[in-house]
């Protein structure tokens, strides 16, 4: 055998033990950027929590300033102990807070505690150069700032979250007005990290923080090793309200040897084991020559199997990073939101101004908001986990038992009135305002409830019920004493009328007498002397004596005044009146009306009318004969309609004329209008005078049967 054909075998050894390596060398390679792209799909999901769990740290230690600067912006002259009182109520509900400061005019007048920051009180922060730019950024923008980390005057490092405060003007827009200073919360730096879990990670993953004072990426690092931003890190932004930090995270990373030795070994060892058959086969070519075809099919097979399950494998991973990328956001997008949702649920919780609290199932507090601890004396520490039995008197904790039963039985809305204890030993009245939640399953959780202090209220209400008590009593006194009053008023005018019956009586009796008396006596008289003047009329003119004529004169005199005496006598007694009733003696009023003042009169009675009694016969009469006279004296008429009628049980008398009219509601009016006025209501009548000047009048009286 040639020297070379010799050494064939050896090469064959060789290229075989190289190719297997190669191979192995492949593998482990594909394997190491799995692991990477494993390890860092992980370190990316568990930095996304460390950044939430920074960015919920800090954003509720910056949310504790909103208050402060609505309660300094409406009360700018707001004192030491009154602030001291506001802040210690904010600062319990947060911890890491070194302390909380107002700046009015950007120099510290206000810290809680001052125990151990005296030294910044009066600082003037546009004097210090590493918080001037922060502070003038702050009152430009009119937004809050977080600087830092700083080195504080008062010792440590922290960061500093500056809110500017403007004046709310009255009745303007909130904020809108003059700026007064700004409200500074100092955050401590390392329980902040710790709250989020650095520290707590500190064996799996490293971690460092960049951009201070909010510059991001371009800012200096701050926090862990400033080398893993020149390192292939993980890299995330955290979102503050002046700009963002940006955090870096990479595994702990192992030994090779852990990781890849078993593969090693594995693949020397079957270097070694390939080399030796190549040797041997190489020995016996022809057998060499169908192992070598055999191998490099299986192997050609094996490369292309491996390339599938590489292409395979690779889209896994790139579907699956893909997907944890998605779901990193999407768990991210809904931590922000549920965060922001907390946020405005404890802002909104702290806005109301009467007592929150809500309970589990248990009957169990799960929290409250700041006027329930102010009523009750207890801190959200106190409260939390306790029952109505351990804060509550007995007897009230009984009630509020049974009802958050009957609530959770039906549950929904629940509203009532009871009583609390406060802090202070007394007792106020109160309505409960509840209602039920639920899970996200949608199962039955808790309760919350609202309680309304309604003790001014049932106040008024029971000094209402005691003055409309003494009101109903009062007028109970009044009624009844209207009642006595009225009683006697009625006796009176009972009496009053039936005094004026009689005067009118009396004065128609009187008048009767007077009528009688003129035509029996004065009449007669006068008819007596009419007739011896007339027999000596013509005794002088028998003997044609010149005294003739005068005799004449006196006789007619006398005539007139037999007929005056007569019809005056016929006014004030109407004979037909008591002998043929109230038409006859209207007719012969009319007659009288007609005679006398030589004017037109007519009486109309289309059908008989009866008046039976004879009061209101009189007293229509003198109605009538009182508008007659004054149509005929007074409106100057040449006609008169004197008329009388039935409508059903109603009888009307109306009495027209066509005179000057007068103004029946005038200042000027004569006793005559007053007499009929009075004879009508004496009636029970209506009396209506309708009149227009120029026009004529009509006076209409209608009374019942």
């Amino acid at each position: 055998m040639p020297p070379f054909s010799r050494l064939i075998p050896f090469a064959a050894a060789l290229i075989t033990i190289a190719t297997v390596l190669a191979g192995v060398f492949t593998v482990n390679h594909l394997n190491q950027e799995r692991l990477a792209q494993r390890s860092r799909s992980q370190t990316l999901d568990q930095l996304s929590i460390v950044r939430g769990r920074i960015e919920s740290a800090l954003n509720a230690r910056i949310f504790l300033g909103r208050g402060l600067v609505a309660y300094a912006s409406t009360h700018p002259n707001i004192a030491v102990p009154e602030f001291q009182l506001f802040v210690a109520a904010l600062i319990r509900q947060q911890s890491g807070i070194r302390s909380i400061q107002l700046a009015k005019g950007s120099t510290v007048s206000h810290i809680y505690p001052l125990k151990g920051n005296e030294a910044a009180l009066g600082l003037k922060l546009l004097d210090i150069p590493e918080q001037r730019d922060a502070v003038q950024q702050a009152i430009a923008s009119r937004n809050t700032i977080v600087a830092g980390p700083v080195d504080l005057v008062q010792g440590g490092r922290a960061f500093i979250s500056r809110t500017p405060i403007f004046l709310s003007p009255p009745g303007g827009e909130p904020g809108s007005g003059a700026y007064w200073g700004l409200a500074t919360i100092i955050i401590d730096m390392a329980p902040l990290f710790e709250e989020a879990g650095l520290s707590q990670d500190f064996f799996t993953h490293r971690y460092a923080l960049r951009g201070k004072d909010g510059k991001g990426a371009g800012g200096e690092a701050f926090w862990g090793d400033p080398e893993l931003f020149r390192e292939d890190s993980v890299r995330l932004d955290i979102t503050l309200p002046n700009g963002s930090w940006q955090i870096a995270a990479m595994p702990v990373k192992k030994s090779a040897a852990d990781d890849s030795a078993w593969l090693w070994q594995s693949g020397i060892l079957l270097a070694l084991v390939a080399g030796m058959l190549a040797w041997f086969l190489a020995r016996n070519p022809a057998r060499l020559h169908r192992l070598v075809q055999q191998t490099t099919r299986e192997l050609r097979e094996a490369h292309a199997d491996l390339e599938i399950r590489v292409a395979e494998r690779t889209t896994e991973l790139r579907l699956s990073n893909d997907k944890l990328k998605s779901e990193i956001t999407e768990r991210r997008r809904a931590k922000d939101s549920l965060h922001n949702q907390l946020l405005f649920t404890q802002a909104l919780f702290e806005a109301i101004p009467s007592p929150v609290f809500f309970k589990n199932k248990k009957g169990e507090y799960l929290g409250c908001n700041q006027e329930f601890e102010t009523a009750f004396g207890l801190s959200r520490q106190e409260i939390k986990g306790k029952t109505v039995y351990d804060i509550m008197p007995k007897d009230l904790a009984d009630i509020y038992y049974a009802m958050d039963e009957a609530l959770f039985r039906e549950p929904g809305r629940q509203v009532y009135e009871s009583q609390v204890g406060l802090a202070d030993g007394t007792r106020r009245n109160v309505i409960f305002n509840k209602a039920t939640f639920t899970d996200a399953n949608g199962e039955l959780s808790g309760l919350v409830g609202v309680i309304l202090d309604i003790t001014e209220r049932k106040q008024m209400e029971e000094a209402l019920r005691r003055a409309h008590n003494e009101l109903e009593e009062r007028v109970r006194e009044r009624t009844t004493e209207l009642a006595r009053i009225n009683h006697e008023l009625i006796a009176e005018i009972t009496e009053r009328k039936r005094l004026e019956q009689q005067i009118i009586e009396i004065s128609e009796a009187e008048q009767k007498r007077i009528g009688q008396e003129l035509h029996d006596g004065l009449g007669q008289h006068l008819t007596g002397v009419a007739f011896l003047s007339k027999a000596l009329e013509q005794k002088l003119a028998a003997r044609a004596l010149p005294e003739t004529t005068d005799a004449t004169e006196i006789v007619r005199f006398l005539n007139q005044a037999v007929s005056q005496t007569r019809t005056l006598a016929r006014g004030l007694f109407p004979v037909e009146l008591e002998n043929n009733g109230l038409m006859s003696a209207l007719e012969h009023l009319a007659a009288g009306i007609e005679k006398v003042f030589g004017i037109a009169c007519i009486f109309r009675c289309k059908k008989p009318v009866l008046v039976h009694d004879r009061i209101t016969a009189i007293n229509l009469y003198r109605i009538a004969q009182e508008a007659l006279a004054n149509a005929a004296r007074h409106g100057k008429a040449s006609n008169i309609l004197l008329e009388l009628t039935t409508d059903g049980d109603r009888i009307h008398l109306a009495i027209t004329d066509d005179g000057t009219g007068l103004d029946p509601h005038g200042e000027h009016q004569g006793m005559g209008l007053h007499i009929m006025r009075y004879r009508a209501n004496m009636l029970g009548a209506s009396l209506n005078i309708q009149s227009t000047v120029g026009g004529g009048t009509e006076v209409r009286v209608s009374l019942n049967q």
